[in-house]
């Protein structure tokens, strides 16, 4: 278990920055498809975005500081797990504000 979890560890992660990364790319974005959404709703992300980031950097600076014959402080399925959580919580966002908007306008 120690094994698969160390191997597959940085691949997770990796997985997670690239998520918070994509939202990140999102929130500073002046396309106009997303003028819906106000600085505020884009102040949110950036929030969920820095409390993800920090948990993951926190919890592999951890990981590192334990032995190899030690059960991790993060498993794999915990980083995972926060892949789907943020992004629900940013597509929420996206399509809540936009269907707001439309509902308010008529």
């Amino acid at each position: 278990m120690r094994y698969k979890e160390a191997e597959e560890r940085p691949i997770a992660v990796n997985e997670l920055k690239k998520a918070i990364e994509g939202f990140r790319s999102f929130v500073s974005s002046q396309d106009p498809k997303y003028e819906h959404i106000d600085a505020a709703e884009r102040a949110k992300v950036t929030e969920e975005c820095d409390k993800k980031e920090k948990w993951i950097n926190e919890a592999i600076e951890e990981q590192s500081k334990l032995a190899k014959d030690q059960d991790p402080k993060i498993r794999v399925s915990q980083i995972r797990a926060a892949i789907p959580v943020i992004i629900y919580f940013i597509l929420f966002i996206l399509f809540f504000i936009l269907i707001l908007k439309t509902i308010t306008k008529k």
